[in-house]
């Protein structure tokens, strides 16, 4: 059986790294809108405009509409909620309901608690200087709801 001389094979194994390298390349380049979406605290509003018991609607810059409720009255991050105005079940618009202090599905009925918050998509949160901020997408990947 006769060998070829080592020169011949070097074109070979440098014509399989390039393929790799350009699968390798594709597989990124479609994997890339998989990956998360840069993301920034955003102003949400004022300290003093939500009360305790209270919520609010926020718009994304990504599109996705934010529930943002106040649970208690001190002034931290613990006392505020903001979570994906979408029910997760059927994709209903959820409620506020400051009685009972959390959000409810209109499409479920309103059982208390009809949406359970871990179900929910949630949003960091953070005060600094009296200023309520979300930590959000910037731009929208994937399927939208």
């Amino acid at each position: 059986m006769i060998q070829p001389a080592v020169d011949e094979l070097q074109p070979r194994a440098r014509g399989f790294r390039s393929s790799w390298e350009t699968l390798t390349r594709a597989l990124k380049s479609l994997l890339r809108p998989l990956s998360e979406p840069p993301k920034a605290w955003l102003y949400v509003c004022e300290l003093g405009r939500l009360a305790p018991g209270q919520s609010l609607t926020y718009l994304t810059p990504a599109g996705a509409t934010v529930n943002v409720a106040r649970r208690g009255s001190a002034a931290e991050s613990a006392s505020f909620l903001a979570v994906s105005s979408v029910c997760p079940h059927v994709g209903c618009q959820l409620r506020w309901e400051s009685t009972n202090g959390h959000f409810s599905c209109p499409c479920r009925g309103f059982e208390p608690p009809a949406t359970p918050p871990h179900l929910l998509l949630r949003y960091p949160v953070k005060l600094e200087d009296g200023v309520l901020y979300i930590e959000a997408p910037l731009e929208r990947r994937g399927p939208s709801l």
